[in-house]
């Protein structure tokens, strides 16, 4: 038996998908996703294509975090080891060392930890 996937959207996109459940219902939702009705009411909507709608309204969805969202995550990480406490322990100097090398090999700026 086939398991159908849900679909993986960021927290706009679901939001999105709850406002239109909301209104409109699943079919007239997707009804009108299909000729752009929904596009100027709810922009969230072009970065959806109708198969990832009707999963997301039939099937279920999954909200996914944007890269933004994993810089915040980084960043407060980074910032337990920010405080007085932890600058002056030596290995709180090592846990920010190892997170800044790691965004650097990776090409990751994060404003307030390796953006300079």
């Amino acid at each position: 038996m086939k398991t159908e996937k849900v679909a993986l959207l960021t927290k706009r996109q679901a939001a999105t998908v709850e406002e239109l459940k909301k209104e409109y219902g699943k079919s007239r939702a997707v009804s009108r996703h299909v000729v752009g009705l929904t596009y100027s009411q709810y922009p969230a909507t072009k970065e959806l294509s109708t198969d990832t709608l009707i999963r997301a309204l039939y099937i279920g969805y999954e909200v996914v975090n944007t890269i933004e969202d994993r810089k915040r995550d980084v960043k407060r990480y980074f910032d337990r080891f920010s405080d007085d406490g932890y600058r002056a322990n030596s290995r709180g100097r090592s846990y920010q060392s190892i997170i800044c090398e790691t965004l650097n090999l990776l090409d990751i700026k994060i404003e307030g930890i390796n953006d300079i």
